[in-house]
């Protein structure tokens, strides 16, 4: 198995736990080490200062400070900014896993 072939497996992994993300808040600690252990992946397969590891970072998983609503409807904003933020990821990565191996839309996980 080549690098490439680790890493495109490794980006598997994360779309397919990403998914499961959804349910969670990116307060939960499963996020965050998902979020950290992307970083660290698309660090390693394109380069610490890569293309791709920006514009992960930049991935907005919250409601920008200033833009907050009222209370009454804060926890409903947020849960819509979070999903939004997992599922632009999923499309980042998938992106990403098209770089290394040129798979389309085959994203499935083998244990």
């Amino acid at each position: 198995m080549n690098h490439k072939d680790l890493w495109a497996k490794h980006i598997k992994l994360h779309i397919y736990t990403a998914n499961y993300l959804k349910d969670l808040s990116r307060h939960n600690i499963n996020f965050q080490i998902w979020r950290d252990r992307t970083i660290e992946t698309l660090q390693k397969a394109f380069g610490v200062n890569s293309d791709m590891v920006e514009r992960f970072r930049k991935i907005k998983f919250n409601i920008p400070q200033k833009l907050h609503p009222d209370d009454n409807n804060n926890s409903d904003y947020a849960k819509k900014a979070y999903i939004t933020g997992i599922e632009e990821a999923i499309r980042l990565l998938e992106e990403c896993l098209e770089q290394l191996d040129g798979s389309k839309k085959n994203y499935s996980i083998h244990f």
